[in-house]
């Protein structure tokens, strides 16, 4: 089996992209003879990474401000010719891009999340939680696979390993002693600084464990977040990190951005505090609050009061574990597979 990914990642559009989609390709990789990507040459681009995965990948120029859809179909299809599986990710490309790919490969699959677009697809995955199939029936063809819901969240096999040891934890925890903040893929703002700093400014700040996991590359940013280290019991920060379910096992809550991480949460049964900060991620924080997995913070001043309460509220702080642990089992990704290799 060959397959290609047309995913991107960048400061501006984040890693979540990409990442869904390594995600799948390691899944996949034991039944495929060739596994490619293509992205753009932007800043914050993840060619190394997915290299390092030991995956192909192409890289498109990308000397204009927007992406023109038919000169990204005719460089990816030269690419793209006589693979058995296109998958793509990306906000800016719909039934038009996919219609000029048909011809390229055997069957096309599509990751998205906004329902906003047509397309033309033998599969759209959409795993927000809560989505339903017929939100997409205007926007695909007749016999398109939909598959669609946190049963399918494209989850690294690690979490669902980790799932029943880090419920086991939580079901013996004593409330928040150990904090993880993760501001998402790539933190331009710095605000884990302001996480940092509000954590800080807590009566309870002494008898916290932080975890910082950094998306911010420069020295600067990250001496910022050190410099806090004597306002905590302790204080670790990390760049990119590959053991991310492990931290989330071992921690009692989660401060961070929203988006593709909150299924990995979820399914960890960990309760977070999430600052929503793109627009494709509203809808995400929306029905993971309403289900009481999660609480959105806008401000400083929002995230304090919600700690507090997490913090002194043991019977809220348990619902919420019980709500994140019953959204996403982790398993999604056995399910995509089987279902791309029966087709």
């Amino acid at each position: 089996m060959r397959l290609l990914f047309r995913a991107d990642a960048s400061r501006r559009i984040g890693s979540g992209h990409v990442m869904r989609c390594l995600a799948l390709a390691e899944a996949i990789s034991a039944h495929a003879t060739e596994i490619r990507f293509v992205c753009r040459r932007l800043d914050g681009e993840l060619q190394s990474l997915i290299e390092a995965k030991g995956f192909a990948c192409s890289l498109l120029p990308a000397d204009r401000s927007a992406l023109d859809p038919a000169e990204d179909a005719r460089m990816t299809g030269a690419l793209a010719a006589g693979v058995d599986w296109l998958v793509v990710d990306h906000y800016e490309l719909d039934e038009r891009w996919e219609r000029a790919l048909r011809p390229s490969c055997e069957r096309l699959m599509v990751i998205d999340d906004l329902v906003d677009r047509p397309h033309d697809c033998d599969i759209l995955l959409d795993q927000t939680f809560g989505r339903q199939p017929d939100e997409y029936a205007a926007l695909t063809p007749d016999g398109c696979r939909m598959l669609t819901g946190t049963q399918y969240a494209l989850l690294r096999p690690e979490f669902a390993a980790g799932r029943p040891a880090a419920l086991a934890r939580r079901a013996a925890s004593e409330g928040v002693r150990h904090i993880l903040v993760s501001m998402g893929g790539f933190d331009p703002d710095n605000r884990a600084l302001d996480v940092l700093e509000t954590l800080a400014s807590t009566a309870y700040a002494q008898r916290l464990t932080v975890t910082v996991v950094s998306g911010n590359q420069s020295p600067d940013a990250e001496a910022s977040l050190t410099a806090l280290a004597d306002q905590f019991h302790s204080l670790d920060v990390r760049q990119r990190v590959d053991n991310m379910a492990a931290l989330m096992a071992a921690a009692d809550l989660a401060i961070g951005a929203g988006g593709t991480t909150s299924w990995e949460r979820c399914c960890m049964g960990l309760p977070s505090l999430i600052c929503v900060l793109a627009d494709n991620q509203r809808d995400i924080a929306r029905q993971l609050a309403a289900a009481g997995a999660i609480r959105v913070w806008a401000s400083r001043p929002e995230l304090k009061e919600q700690l507090d309460q997490y913090v002194s509220d043991s019977a809220l702080y348990r619902s919420a574990i019980d709500a994140a642990a019953g959204i996403c089992d982790g398993r999604g990704l056995e399910r995509v597979v089987s279902v791309m290799q029966s087709c």
